[in-house]
């Protein structure tokens, strides 16, 4: 009898490792690929020029029209707060510059989006998508 137990015991044992060892597994492949982020769905439209050490470290830059710049600084806060150095040192600042182009364009690294205004949603959506995604790490 005792020798049944210790067999049953093992095989029990030996099952419950294969299925942690399994969850394990899934659980690293989890969000895994093959060529990078998949932004096919994001906001705004890939340039690979648009890019800066602002926008490498994660922060979205708002180029904006001169009767914009206003708007763009309420959104720019709203969203994120005022881009001091910590916020912007973290990837995490929205900055507004001023653009002699009309309405606002929003870039993020190696992104952007056309708008007729800072209160557009799409900028809006744009901010909540790229904040805090940078340049991919090598």
């Amino acid at each position: 009898m005792p020798r049944r137990l210790l067999t049953g015991l093992g095989i029990t044992v030996v099952a419950v490792g294969a299925v942690i060892g399994v969850l394990l597994f899934l659980q690293s492949r989890e969000g895994a690929t093959t060529g990078g982020a998949d932004t096919t769905g994001a906001p705004g439209t890939p340039s690979a020029q648009v890019t800066s050490p602002d926008l490498r470290a994660g922060n979205v830059v708002l180029l904006a029209a001169p009767d914009q710049v206003r708007t763009a600084r309420a959104v720019a806060e709203e969203v994120a707060g005022p881009a001091d150095v910590a916020l912007r040192e973290a990837g995490q600042a929205v900055i507004v510059r001023r653009s002699s182009q009309p309405g606002v364009t929003a870039q993020a690294w190696q992104r952007q989006l056309q708008a007729p205004s800072a209160d557009d949603d799409a900028v809006r959506s744009f901010i909540d998508y790229w904040l805090g995604r940078g340049a991919p790490s090598p």
